[in-house]
This record gives C-alpha cells, structure tokens and sequence, in this order.
C-alpha cells in the first residue's frame, strides 16, 4: 500500500524544495528524492495514501445491494456473485467492483472489501449482512434486506431463525 512522506530536501541550485510524494517505504522515497537530484533534509511519514471514495446515490446504492444480495441468497459463493454481479450492477458501482474482487480474492470478507472498496458505502451498510445471535435468548438473527436498510435503517429486513 502507499504512503504518503512529506519531505524537505535541497536541490542543486541551493533552494529549499518541500512537498509530499507516494513510497512504498522510507528507503524508497528518499531514493527517489535522490535520483530527482535533490538532498533530502527531512522526511516524514504521513500514513497511508486514502483512495478517493466516489460518491454513489441512495437508490444506486440500494439497487446494487438488493441485487448483490439476491445473488448471495441464492447461493452463489461470494467470487462468482461478484462476478455476476459485474454485468448487473449499476453504473455507479462498476468502478469500485475490481477493488472489491480483488480484495475478496485476497482472503478479506466480503464487508471487509466493502469498507475498503473506492465507493461511498455507509458503515452501516458495510456491516450487512451479518448473522448476529442474541445472547441472552440464543436467537439468530440473518439481516437479508441490506437494500432496505440503506434505504431505511429502521426497515429492518430481519428474519428470525430458530
């Protein structure tokens, strides 16, 4: 993953350059200062680079998740459901569904891809669907409606097991 490193460095001509640029590591980007010609005084590191999350409308949102949604359910593991899912989704959500495939490939969950993926998704959105059990009664709770709940967070579309 990227970097951010803010650097302050001298250039040949004796003036002070700053600014920011992307390295895996430290080593790396004080390479790449140096083979810029330039004298690094300082660098420090400024976290990860955060991708830039496109926005996607409520109902673009909804409409990808029911249909996603309905893909799982009816029983498609999660690589071929995305993999359909490519053809069916909303144009808003295409640009994202690389990220997310990529990140499912690589072992992550399928929320995990989700809250990482470079699209608005809301967290509470991300948390679906879940299978919760309630302690204290032993109830399993399947959240299957997560269209629904990004629609309305009070629509539940909870469905109780025994």
């Amino acid at each position: 993953m990227q970097n951010v490193f803010a650097f302050h460095a001298v250039a040949s001509n004796g003036s002070i350059e700053r600014g920011t640029l992307d390295a895996e590591s430290a080593n790396e980007a004080r390479d790449t200062l140096t083979g810029r010609g330039l004298l690094v005084v300082s660098l420090e590191s400024k976290g990860p680079r955060r991708e830039r999350r496109e926005p996607v409308s409520a109902a673009d949102l909804a409409l990808g998740l029911r249909i996603l949604a309905n893909l799982l359910e009816s029983g498609l593991p999660v690589t071929r459901a995305l993999h359909a899912f490519d053809d069916l989704a909303p144009r808003s959500w295409r640009g994202a569904l690389p990220a997310i495939r990529q990140r499912v490939r690589e072992g992550k969950s399928l929320a995990a891809a989700m809250a990482e993926a470079p699209l608005q998704i809301p967290a509470l959105v991300i948390a679906v669907p879940r299978i919760t059990r309630n302690v204290d009664s032993g109830q399993v709770t399947v959240i299957t409606d997560p269209a629904a709940i990004a629609r309305d967070p009070s629509a539940g579309g909870l469905r109780r097991l025994p």
